[in-house]
C-alpha cells in the first residue's frame, strides 16, 4: 500500500512538469530576441512631396480682432461756392458736375463709415465715431447737398433767366405750389416765349397791343403797360388772386370752382387748363399746347 501511494505522487510531478517544458520550448525565442526600436529619419528630397493646396490655419489659432475705425478726411474745395462767378453755362456745368462727382465719392464714403460703425460698437472708440458722423460727416453730406441745388439753380438763371426769376418769385414770393407755378408758366410760355421756356417779358402783340408776360391788354391792365420785370411780377401779385376769383371767370373751368381749389391743384398740365380758360381766356386752339408747355416747365424746374 505505501509503494503504490509513492508511485501516485510520482505520475503527478512528472504530468506537472512536462507542460512547463513545452511551454518554456514555445516561448523562449521571442524572450532570447531583443525589442526592435522605430527610428524616425528625415525624409530625402527625392522623397518629399509637395502638398497640391494650401491647407487653411487651424480655427483654434484664429484670435478675432475688433475692426479699426478710420475717421474719413476731406478737403472740399467749394468753401467759398458763394463767391464764384459763372459767365456761360459751359464753365458752370464743368464745375456742377465737378461737384456732383466730390458729392458722390463723399457719400459712398460716409456709406461705408455707417456700415463699418455698427461693427466697432463693443470698441471704446465708438461714441467718439458716431460723434464724428453727426457733428462733421452728416453736416458737409447737406452742405454739399445745398452746393449741388445752388449750381442747378445758377444753371437754370444763366439759361433761362426770365423763366427761372417767375418760377422763383411764384413758389417763394406768392407761394404757390410747383403745380400751380408750372401751369402759369405752361401759359407764358404760350404768350411770350413760343411755346418755349425763353419767355420774352418786353413781347408786344401789334394787332392787340397786349405786353408782357402775360399779354396783358391795355384796356384793362394799364398799370403795366410798359413796365419792366419787376414791375410785371409785381403786377402778378395782385393781379392773378383777383383775376381767378371772380366767379363768372371760375365758371368757365367748372361751375362753382374757387380760387382755393386752382391752388390746391396737383397736376401741372391741369393748372394750365384753369389758368388758360380763367385769366388768360384765349381761344381753344392752344388749350393743349398749353399743358404739354406745363409739364415741360414742371421738368425743367422740378425734376
Amino acid at each position: 500500500m505505501k509503494r503504490n501511494s509513492i508511485w501516485i505522487i510520482g505520475l503527478l510531478c512528472i504530468s506537472l512538469i512536462i507542460p512547463l517544458v513545452y511551454v518554456s520550448a514555445t516561448v523562449s525565442p521571442y524572450l532570447d530576441t531583443a525589442p526592435t526600436t522605430s527610428i524616425i529619419t528625415e525624409p530625402t528630397s527625392s522623397e518629399i512631396i509637395e502638398p497640391t493646396e494650401t491647407l487653411p490655419p487651424s480655427s483654434s489659432t484664429t484670435v478675432p480682432t475688433e475692426p479699426a475705425v478710420v475717421l474719413p478726411t476731406f478737403n472740399c474745395q467749394w468753401e467759398n461756392f458763394e463767391y464764384i462767378k459763372f459767365s456761360n453755362l459751359e464753365d458752370l456745368q464743368m464745375e456742377r458736375k465737378k461737384l456732383e462727382n466730390y458729392s458722390v465719392q463723399f457719400t459712398l464714403a460716409c456709406s461705408q463709415y455707417i456700415i463699418e460703425l455698427p461693427l466697432a460698437n463693443s470698441s471704446p472708440e465708438a461714441a467718439e465715431a458716431w460723434e464724428f458722423y453727426e457733428t462733421v460727416l452728416w453736416p458737409e453730406q447737406n452742405r454739399l447737398t445745398e452746393l449741388i441745388e445752388r449750381y442747378r439753380w445758377d444753371y437754370r438763371m444763366l439759361e433761362y433767366p426770365v423763366a427761372t426769376q417767375v418760377w422763383l418769385f411764384l413758389t417763394n414770393e406768392m407761394g404757390y405750389s410747383e403745380f400751380v407755378a408750372a401751369g402759369i408758366i405752361g401759359n407764358m410760355m404760350a404768350e411770350c416765349g413760343g411755346q418755349t421756356l425763353k419767355l420774352d417779358w418786353t413781347a408786344v402783340n401789334k394787332k392787340s397791343g397786349c405786353y408782357g408776360l402775360c399779354q396783358w391788354h391795355p384796356k384793362y391792365h394799364k398799370e403795366v403797360q410798359g413796365g419792366n420785370l419787376a414791375t410785371q411780377l409785381n403786377y402778378m401779385k395782385t393781379s392773378i388772386p383777383k383775376g381767378m376769383s371772380q366767379q363768372w371767370a371760375l365758371n368757365a373751368y367748372r361751375k362753382g370752382f374757387t380760387y382755393e381749389e386752382f391752388l390746391a391743384l396737383q397736376d401741372p398740365a391741369e393748372a394750365a387748363y384753369a389758368f388758360c380758360v380763367i385769366y388768360e381766356r384765349p381761344g381753344p386752339g392752344s388749350y393743349e399746347k398749353r399743358r404739354e408747355n406745363a409739364l415741360k416747365a414742371y421738368e425743367y424746374f422740378v425734376l
